[in-house]
């Protein structure tokens, strides 16, 4: 199979598994938002801070580590030795968790229900490297299919449970107990997909080798947890757990979704840049191509939800209305994302962790998390918001300083290949607005009216000005093999 079908494949079905899991995640989510209210959200996104900051270091960044390395580089001393770390590490983790994190959250939010949420959800710590070596080989070989087919059985599973749950009357805890039912459920599959099974066997050879690539791993994906639960643990203590709950419900309905997208298409790009490392004009085509396609999905997301924001009321209730500006500024700062949505994958693949440790710390230590706490204290979740979107622009900046200089990549190529995607939902936005200038009626269908309007000049004008883009992509879908 061609480099083409094999990225493709790997879209194709990762996409799959992510519509699934989204579709999911997000009815489990719409019964809750009927059902509950937004301090519960918030209880629920102060336990998610603490917990997701110490999961970060679960696997020792070994999973990445196994998926860059060169084929010829690799023997089994390195899966099981990884394996084995893994495991004891993840018991370490775990004992932090319940005994350290949980009471000192309790402490710190003053909300007692968080020190039994925090020990049930760190349960998934002690599953995950069970499977840490089937995920990662199962990527390398870019068997894409067989991990949809595993995510989605166990997300479909891990669904049904959440829902019966919400029914039944457990809350908050029905979101808690699909965590850990998705991971319960993935282990058996992944074993039989791939068949391989630990043996007793830890090589400190391959454990230098894999640490020495993982750490830096782990550290940039601490950063950017920074940059992604910063924002919620100083609006959970200086504001408060309803403000919360409004934050966190604009990012599950805008960044969720862009942060879904950027991962299906990381999770493909990632094992195939590594593939690629000694062939570089190969390796930026597929980056600069992917920018346009990130764009081409992204951005008309975004732009529906900041014109058509008021449609969210319709099926989520009024309750929810303080969030719609928090959903607007955070839908603009999700399009400036995809400027350079798979970069740090890309300076991975080229093994320069340390550089993505390095840019990804100034972004979150000097930018982010200070623009934040000066939006939170100055302007509340909307200050926040704010500061989320700047420091963004900001990130995407350096992101294309460092193509530049240490890649040798054209930022004019990027910025080119996101204009060329981003140029149809622009036009389209600026027609709607236009339109509806001068439509003044009210009545309670017209923000649905409003979206499918944009989205239909959107679905038009993409033809029109990226014609032979999809045509290409239409003939890579025809001719596909082995999807």
């Amino acid at each position: 199979m061609s480099t083409t079908n094999k990225i493709f494949s790997g879209i194709f079905w990762t996409s799959m598994q992510a519509v699934i899991q989204r579709a999911f995640r997000f009815l489990v989510k719409l019964f809750l938002a009927r059902l509950l209210f937004p301090e519960d959200f918030g209880i629920v996104g102060m336990a998610v801070v603490f917990t997701s900051f110490i999961q970060v270091f679960s696997d020792l960044g070994f999973g990445q580590a196994l998926i860059q390395r060169k084929k010829e580089n690799l023997s089994d001393n390195y899966y099981n030795t990884a394996f084995w770390t893994n495991i004891g590490w993840s018991i370490i983790i775990y004992l932090i968790i319940a005994f350290i994190i949980g009471p000192f959250s309790t402490w710190f939010y003053g909300e007692e229900i968080l020190n039994k949420i925090i020990p049930v959800l760190g349960v998934s710590v002690l599953i995950n490297p069970i499977i840490l070596v089937h995920r990662a080989k199962l990527t390398r070989d870019l068997n894409f299919k067989k991990l949809a087919i595993i995510n989605n059985s166990s997300n479909i599973g891990a669904g049904i449970l959440a829902i019966i749950l919400a029914y039944t009357g457990f809350g908050v805890w029905a979101l808690i107990f699909n965590t850990i039912a998705q991971f319960l459920i993935a282990v058996p599959l992944y074993f039989f997909a791939t068949k391989w099974t630990p043996k007793l066997i830890w090589n400190k050879e391959s454990f230098k080798d894999l640490f020495g690539f993982g750490i830096f791993t782990s550290s940039s994906a601490l950063i950017s947890r920074f940059a992604n639960q910063g924002d919620y643990l100083l609006i959970g203590k200086f504001i408060g757990k309803i403000e919360l709950g409004l934050y966190s419900f604009a990012f599950i309905i805008t960044d969720a979704i862009r942060s879904q997208i950027k991962s299906v298409i990381n999770s493909v790009l990632f094992p195939v840049y590594s593939q690629y490392q000694d062939e570089k004009s190969k390796q930026f085509k597929i980056y600069t191509k992917s920018i346009f396609y990130n764009s081409l999905t992204i951005v008309p997301l975004m732009c529906v939800l900041f014109f058509a924001t008021n449609a969210l009321l319709i099926f989520f209730g009024d309750k929810w209305e303080a969030s719609l500006i928090i959903i607007k500024i955070i839908a603009i700062s999700a399009i400036i994302e995809t400027i350079t949505t798979s970069f740090p994958s890309l300076l991975r693949a080229n093994n320069l962790p340390g550089l993505e440790f390095k840019i990804e710390a100034i972004k979150v230590l000097v930018f982010y998390l200070p623009l934040i706490y000066l939006g939170v204290i100055y302007n509340g979740i909307v200050g926040a918001a704010s500061g989320v979107l700047i420091s963004r622009i900001l990130g995407a900046v350096i992101n294309l300083i460092v193509m530049e200089r240490w890649l040798n990549l054209s930022s004019i190529i990027v910025l080119k290949e996101f204009f060329k995607g981003f140029l149809p939902s622009l036009i389209s936005l600026i027609m709607c607005y236009v339109i509806f200038f001068y439509f003044d009626s009210e009545f309670i269908f017209k923000p649905i009216l409003k979206a499918f309007c944009l989205v239909t000049l959107i679905t038009f004008l993409t033809y029109i000005l990226n014609k032979k883009d999809l045509e290409k992509l239409y003939v890579t879908f025809k001719n596909r093999k082995n999807v």
